[in-house]
């Protein structure tokens, strides 16, 4: 016992002789490097602590300690962070060696190139970066409405801090228009800042950007502005205000009668309409026009004769889609609806139920009365006894007639003539004016008012009946306030076609508001609470308390705050260091700029693909030359096969895990079979002969360049359209349009994938035995020579997830639908993958993701690859260098985020729920051309 004893007190003792040790050695240590040390080391653990299991934990844990350990002992905290990082992937490479089988990855480099050392969190680096000289070149768009809470582009040079290394970081920076800060800014890159523009007005306002700061406690006022500047920016009712004054002058109301009535068949002077024999619109001296005999029966005697103290206007514009503002809208003692917009049901909340005018343009007039196949006219009742049916155009005078007889009591009313000129009129003069002050594309001056629906002709009777008008839904606005979609009531998005005609009318809407004559600062929605919120809500704190400096790259950083100064993360210039930026798993560095995937001898890319074998040696394409000795007699006639002969692939076992009656075997008739591609030189069908080699290692044809274009928004930063067109093969998917985006985008086009919704597309709007283009404007092909290519005629992600019933209906669809396309447009190129290429890259895919996995550079949980990697994986075989553009990992928290960047650059939609995993993608695009980065980069 007294042993016992005994060895407790020396125990106490040494304890509390290392306890003084310990406070003697930290109270020597500055505060301020203790509390770094506990940051770093919270940086530390979320970039390296994994959750496969709690040994793998606790070895980390090790090395973190050993890192600390010696940061006490004297070394710098970067060099310890460097050394634990060089320690994990030297034990994830040891792993590697032990688990993972020797394989091939080639594609022809036939070089293993070492990465960065790991130690790049040096202190010294950042602190003494050289801060370039700023220069705002251009802002695009270079307007925006006075509202604000829209996301402009603000591009020049300087914006980027350059390290010691020579490493490009970004600055916190903050752009101002007309000295009001935006609403937020943030960093795109050394040439490129968004800005959420601030409400306000005027026109030409200078552009600038200044480093952010913070007052200190002496209540030293922010940096002053230090960026040179030679661009403006001007609010778009302050520009449209100034045309609408042009003579001549912008207007739809004016004084004169409404309605069409039977006092103006007299003749007498002045009056703009004279009896005639002929049809609506034919013959008549000048400033008449002429009405038949029909129309003139069932005209009312005289004008309209209601009068409305306040009107609302209510058009399609997906921003009343949660607005909620159904009640004020009914409070208006006259509501006018336009074309299909709907009122009341599910969309009372949002926008009403009140329908005191229908305003129809032919197309709709014609649906109204829906002339069944007997040829007996069935007329909608909904309007009966509530609504005022109103016709404006001169093709409207047939169902007029018909309406007037079929329902001789109702409503029905046809605007006078002149009303249609004038709304003509001012849509061709304002869209040429819009055009000249670059306010609109050059496919304006082609809009013609009858594509633009009735919401004009709605406006010009409403501004001659009506003493007040208010216009609701006219305007895009999404992302913070309501679903980003073209209209309340459906999905549908305006085509290339609509699109110019659309900017027109709300060009000419806003133009009337900021003149005074209709209101347009209507509420865009209505809070729980019942006020309303007047303007798009801007990201952050009000532009009065001097909006949110950028967080530079802090990648995962969904959740923005204000940017705080503090003695320990500013420096000397108070711009460069930041608050703790958590990384994704693959980047790297005080700021997230480091690469995780470039570092490591070899580098961690090299390890992610060793083994890994991307050269496949079989047919890209599902030609004929490969099933020709599988053609087989088949009983049933291998569905309609003719002669009854069917063909077959045979698949890797265990391809479609019973989930297809086939099994692991493809199965065609004997027609498709005919009208397959030969072989894979179909590919190079319209390319020029001098692009297309052979390697000496192997006999697979490649063409030189290509370039693969997705359709990410991150495309936009940077002006990269001529270097796409120079390539010899330029891939791009479903119909993303060129028009506009030149600049960034290009406009060549070789080859183009389509997934199943824009194959059904092109054939449901196909004119049946047609030369290839579209009726209506759904589909536009790009040119005659652009190759079509189809990637999910087989398609083993989709197949696991269907049952076999739903899988036989999938394939037949698909057979079908590449039947249609072949008999319909006989020479154009159209490519199914072959199933063996799919098959094998969906393994690659999940080799991929596993290894990823292994390495604990995060979990992915989306449900099957997207187009792109098939498409960049094909490429990889058929191209000596492939360049990639428009291609960025996106996150659910863009869909809300007005400044983040969108899932396509030309519209608002947003991806299903986990229906890719976006971060693995990248991951491997990034890792295969960081291993390889002689035959493929990635440009934007």
């Amino acid at each position: 016992m007294r042993v016992l004893q005994q060895l407790l007190k020396t125990k106490v003792l040494l304890s509390a002789l290392l306890f003084v040790y310990t406070i003697t050695v930290i109270s020597r240590v500055p505060h301020g490097v203790l509390n770094e040390i506990a940051h770093r080391k919270s940086d530390l653990t979320h970039h390296h602590t994994t959750s496969e299991s709690e040994e793998r934990a606790a070895s980390v844990s090790v090395g973190e300690d050993t890192a600390f350990a010696a940061l006490g002992e004297g070394l710098g905290l970067e060099e310890a962070e460097g050394g634990a990082v060089g320690a994990e992937v030297e034990s994830q490479d040891a792993t590697l060696e032990a688990v993972l089988p020797l394989g091939e990855f080639d594609l022809g480099s036939g070089e293993e190139e070492d990465g960065e050392d790991v130690d790049f969190d040096t202190r010294e680096e950042y602190r003494n970066a050289r801060l370039p000289a700023m220069r705002v070149a251009a802002v695009e768009p270079s307007h925006a409405p006075r509202a604000g809470g829209v996301p402009i582009m603000v591009r020049g040079t300087g914006f980027s801090a350059v390290t010691t290394s020579g490493r490009e970081i970004g600055r916190k920076l903050q752009v101002t228009i007309g000295g009001v800060a935006c609403g937020e800014t943030r960093w795109i890159s050394g040439e490129v800042l968004k800005c959420l523009v601030p409400g306000g007005s005027g026109t030409a306002l200078e552009v600038a950007v200044r480093p952010c700061s913070c007052s200190n406690a002496t209540g030293a006022s922010p940096a002053s502005f230090d960026a040179q500047s030679t661009a403006t920016f001007s609010y778009t009712e302050d520009l449209l205000v100034g045309l609408a004054a042009m003579e001549p002058p912008l207007q739809l109301g004016g004084e004169g009668g409404v309605g069409l009535h039977a006092g103006q068949l007299v003749g007498e002077p002045g009056l703009e309409v004279v009896a005639s024999d002929g049809w609506f619109g034919g013959g008549g001296a000048e400033g008449t026009c002429a009405i038949s005999p029909e129309a003139s029966r069932v005209l009312p005697r005289g004008d309209w004769p209601q009068r409305h103290a306040t009107c609302a206007v209510v058009g399609r514009s997906g921003s009343l889609w949660g607005s909620r503002l159904g009640q004020h809208i009914d409070r208006h003692e006259a509501v006018f609806r336009v074309d299909n917009a709907p009122s009341g049901s599910k969309f009372t909340q949002d926008v009403g139920k009140k329908v005191t005018y229908q305003v129809l343009d032919p197309n709709w007039a014609e649906a109204l009365l829906g002339t069944a196949s007997s040829g007996s006219p069935h007329v909608a009742r909904w309007w009966m006894g509530t609504a005022t049916v109103v016709l404006w155009s001169q093709r409207s005078q047939s169902q007029f007639v018909q309406l007037r007889y079929l329902y001789p009591d109702a409503d029905i009313l046809m605007l006078r003539p002149s009303i249609e000129v004038l709304v003509r009129s001012q849509v061709e003069h304002f869209a040429s004016r819009l055009r000249e002050a670059g306010l609109a594309g050059p496919k304006s001056l082609g809009v013609a008012a009858e594509r633009l629906g009735s919401l004009l002709p709605a406006l010009a009777m409403a501004s001659r009946v009506c003493d007040k008008v208010e216009v609701f839904g006219v305007f895009k606005r999404c992302g913070l306030h309501s679903r980003c979609r073209h209209t309340f009531f459906d999905d549908t998005s305006p085509t290339e076609l609509d699109r110019p005609g659309l900017e027109v009318e709300s060009k000419i809407v806003m133009a009337l508001g900021a003149a005074g004559v209709v209101n347009t600062t209507t509420p865009v929605r209505m809070r729980e609470d019942g006020t309303f919120v007047k303007n798009p809500s801007l990201r952050g704190p009000k532009p009065e308390s001097g909006g949110l400096c950028d967080e530079v790259m802090c990648r995962t950083s969904n959740k923005r705050s204000e940017f705080q100064c503090t003695d320990n993360t500013k420096t000397a210039t108070g711009e460069v260091e930041s608050n703790s930026c958590r990384c994704e798993k693959t980047w790297g560095g005080r700021f997230c700029e480091r690469d995780l995937l470039m570092l490591g001898r070899p580098k961690l890319a090299s390890k992610v693909m060793h083994g890994i074998d991307l050269n496949y040696r079989g047919s890209l394409l599902m030609g004929r030359r490969d099933i020709e000795g599988r053609l087989v007699e088949d009983e049933d006639g291998g569905g309609g096969a003719a002669a009854g002969q069917a063909g077959f692939i045979e698949l890797p076992e265990g391809t479609t895990r019973n989930r297809t009656v086939q099994g692991d075997r493809y199965e065609l008739a004997r027609g498709m079979f005919e009208r397959l591609p030969a072989d894979d030189e179909s590919l190079f069908a319209f390319l020029p002969p001098g692009s297309i080699r052979t390697r000496s290692s192997s006999s697979r044809r490649k063409l030189d360049t290509c370039a693969v274009v997705g359709n990410s928004g991150s495309i936009l930063h940077k002006p990269l359209g001529a270097e796409i067109d120079n390539h010899t093969m330029v891939y791009r998917f479903n119909q993303a349009p060129t028009a506009g985006y030149e600049r960034y985008t290009g406009v060549k086009t070789t080859h183009e994938s389509l997934n199943s919704a824009w194959v059904k597309a092109l054939v449901d709007t196909a004119e049946e035995g047609g030369s290839g283009l579209a009726k209506g404007n759904a589909w536009r092909w790009r040119k005659p020579d652009t190759s079509l290519v189809l990637f999910e005629m087989f398609d083993v992600a989709g197949i696991l997830q269907k049952t076999k019933e739903q899988n036989a209906n999938k394939d037949r669809w698909w057979k079908n639908n590449f039947a249609t396309l072949r008999s319909r447009w006989p020479n154009k190129e159209v490519l199914p993958y072959n199933p063996l290429f799919v098959a094998w890259a969906y393994r690659k895919y999940g080799d991929l993701k596993r290894r990823f996995t292994q390495l604990d550079l995060g979990n992915f949980p989306g449900e099957k690859p997207m187009s792109g990697f098939y498409a960049v994986l094909f490429l990889l075989q058929c191209c000596e260098k492939v360049d990639l553009y428009g291609f960025e990992a996106y996150q659910e928290s863009h869909g809300s985020d007005v400044m983040g960047t969108k899932y396509h650059y030309f519209d608002n939609a947003v991806p299903r729920h986990n229906s890719h995993s976006f971060d693995l993608t990248q991951y491997i695009y990034r890792a295969i051309a960081h291993a390889n980065p002689k035959r493929m980069r990635i440009r934007s």
